[in-house]
């Protein structure tokens, strides 16, 4: 497949995003608009021609989310109508998978998985999956972006080498919490929450006193577990309490408790807020994308990059 066989759409929010992954590896930035019919239903209206065009698109979910999951369905529906070819859509948080996957939870993901396939997707790239069986729902094929690749930078440049105490209080996270202190030659200790008499408590199993703590999470939502964790930790005698999440979610009063908390640093991949406290990080997703778009066209194993 060459180059010009390609095009990329984006969302609203992620226009330039995708403008500069366009310029950087030399494939055009497809134009539509996305239209409001008596102020609530959508239209979208393609402005490029996409006829055999294979389709990268780039769509980041914001609130509220069943909005963003059609407009996504409207949009994939509009390019196939246009005769595209194959669409490969790149959506870092994929809703309806941020818990583990129970009998009650996972209607909502079939769901969400069928109405994908309705609408021919072809391949979908998402970044870090709370839980590996969450892929086992969906027919099309899904690539799951590990946290480990989605924070390499971060990783290398703020805690390699420097005696990190590294946790989490979520049992699904455990693996992913001993490869990352193991990448930055830290050292992952246990800690779970509890609950007696109504109320939540933690515990970890070894002394961290006078260490910096990384804690690890899969997604902030409210921030109300992760601030109260936080402050157990520094009761501790942990020194510094960073925090590493994949998906800030963010509702709620989560950004003002955030930065009230002791936490001092929080690095996030996604995010639908705009407006945001200065101890929150988000990390650029370019050079992932940029890297996930040439192995798709250079027919190069993309499954040996991802995990």
């Amino acid at each position: 497949m060459t180059v010009k066989k390609f095009m990329i759409f984006a969302s609203e929010k992620d226009k330039a995003l995708a403008r500069n992954i366009s310029q950087k590896i030399n494939i055009p930035l497809g134009e539509m608009h996305i239209k409001k019919i008596n102020g609530s239903e959508t239209y979208i209206e393609l402005k490029s021609h996409v006829v055999y065009k294979n389709i990268f698109l780039i769509y980041t979910v914001t609130q509220p989310i069943n909005e963003s999951i059609m407009k996504i369905l409207q949009i994939i529906d509009t390019l196939k109508k246009g005769n595209a070819n194959h669409i490969n859509l790149i959506v870092p948080y994929l809703p309806y998978t941020k818990s583990p996957v129970t009998q009650e939870y996972i209607t909502n993901t079939n769901l969400l998985a069928r109405l994908l396939e309705a609408v021919n997707v072809s391949s979908i790239y998402t970044f870090d999956l709370y839980s590996p069986l969450t892929l086992s729902v969906f027919k099309t094929p899904i690539y799951n972006i590990s946290m480990l690749k989605i924070f390499s930078k971060v990783l290398d440049e703020r805690f390699l080498d420097k005696d990190f105490i590294v946790t989490t209080i979520d049992f699904e996270l455990q693996k992913k919490a001993k490869e990352i202190a193991s990448c930055i030659n830290g050292k992952f200790v246990a800690s779970e929450s509890l609950f007696n008499n109504q109320k939540y408590s933690f515990n970890i199993q070894e002394n961290i006193n006078n260490k910096d703590v990384l804690l690890i999470s899969n997604n902030i939502d409210t921030a109300k577990t992760i601030v109260n964790l936080a402050s157990f930790l520094l009761f501790k005698g942990a020194k510094n309490i960073y925090l590493l999440a994949t998906h800030g979610l963010f509702s709620g009063d989560a950004v003002n408790l955030l930065e009230k908390s002791v936490i001092k640093e929080i690095y996030v991949a996604t995010s639908p807020k705009q407006k945001m406290s200065k101890k929150i990080k988000v990390v650029s997703k370019q050079n992932i994308i940029c890297e996930i778009l040439e192995r798709v066209i250079e027919k190069k194993n993309i499954k040996r990059y991802i995990y």
